[in-house]
């Protein structure tokens, strides 16, 4: 007999089970199964209940009919979740990748800004590099024109910065970022002590390369801040100041209670992408028109020009990389600016750089 030709269902049985075959050949009857394709059950008429899913038996799911029907179903871990809707496809929002590296949810990485200022400099100072040392205003007892350049500030190739001091009484907290003997990342804090110079050494570590200082404290500094090398002597008439500009390697200006550095080193094992600089004048005079350049210097090596851009008056330049240079671990990477017209004084200009670095 065919089964079309059925006017009622059809019992199928194998001496144990027993289920009912509707005469259009559906299945009417729910099946419990522990071994079963349910792909060949595709009949919306279909109730397949599933039992003891886990190995332990102690897990139990809803009819599929039932779940496929619900919209959506829940994929987790037991921390994340993700969605799958009934077309088997994924309904996830993701979020942007620098949002979860800034989150610390990508291991390894981190995203470092630097922007710098040269805050008062003439056409005589030449390339100036754009840090808060770069500042006529404030003039040293000795190698004063050494302030400005970008020697100064990578000089070091051992860890000798180790003498912190104030031009003014207060006792607040300075974090330091840079890099130590090792070229590892280092991180620390020191108390100063008004104009007496505070040892690193005798609490810490000292510092091959510094490209951060910050007022943690919770009062404004009276005074400018500075970080040089051992063995150097503060300004014979002006207490807490140093007395050789060749020696500074950092400097806080008091109303911005951290640097303006456009200065980094790449610690070591790990590497850097450069997604973004950006250039601009600040107050001072912009009656006259600017180069900047962005440099690299590998360990050991010379600074090599990575780009070189033009600004005057109000205007400024942004970069942003689709295809980010990388520099590789202990590279210097600095920015300066130069006055291309006679006889301006007062200038400033402000740039950076944001990074995104990632242990090798």
């Amino acid at each position: 007999m065919e089964l079309g030709t059925l006017q009622s269902k059809v019992k199928v049985w194998d001496g144990t089970e027993i289920i009912l075959v509707n005469a259009d050949g559906s299945i009417n009857s729910v099946v419990t199964a522990t071994d079963l394709d349910i792909r060949d059950l595709t009949s919306a008429q279909d109730d397949v209940s599933v039992t003891t899913v886990k190995p332990d038996g102690t897990n139990t799911m809803p009819s599929l009919d039932t779940v496929a029907r619900a919209g959506f179903v829940k994929i987790t871990d037991g921390v994340e979740t993700a969605l799958v809707d009934a077309n088997g496809n994924l309904n996830v929002s993701p979020t942007e990748y620098f949002t979860e590296v800034a989150k610390g949810n990508v291991t390894g990485s981190s995203i470092v800004n630097k922007f710098g200022a040269a805050h008062d400099f003439d056409t005589g100072d030449g390339e100036v590099l754009i840090w808060d040392a770069s500042d006529d205003s404030i003039t040293y007892d000795n190698n004063d024109a050494s302030k400005y350049l970008k020697a100064t500030w990578g000089t070091s190739t051992t860890a000798d910065i180790g003498i912190l001091s104030c031009a003014a009484a207060g006792t607040q907290t300075i974090e330091i970022q840079g890099i130590g003997t090792d070229d590892a990342l280092l991180v620390q804090t020191f108390t100063l002590n008004g104009t007496t110079d505070v040892d690193l050494s005798a609490t810490g570590t000292d510092y091959k390369r510094i490209f951060r200082m910050k007022n943690t404290g919770t009062t404004d500094l009276g005074g400018h801040v500075w970080v040089r090398t051992n063995g150097s002597a503060q300004d014979a008439g002006t207490p807490g100041v140093p007395g050789d500009a060749a020696t500074i390697r950092g400097m806080i200006h008091e109303e911005n209670n951290q640097t303006e550095m456009a200065c980094y080193t790449v610690p070591t094992a790990c590497t850097t992408q450069m997604h973004r600089l950006y250039t601009y004048t600040s107050g001072g005079s912009r009656v006259t028109n600017y180069i900047v350049r962005l440099y690299a210097r590998s360990s050991g090596g010379v600074y090599q020009l990575k780009w070189k851009g033009s600004i005057s008056d109000d205007s400024s330049a942004e970069v942003l990389y689709k295809l980010p240079p990388t520099f590789a671990a202990e590279t210097d990477l600095i920015m300066t600016a130069e006055t291309t017209e006679s006889a301006i004084t007062g200038s400033s200009v402000i740039a950076g750089f944001d990074l995104l670095t990632v242990a090798d």
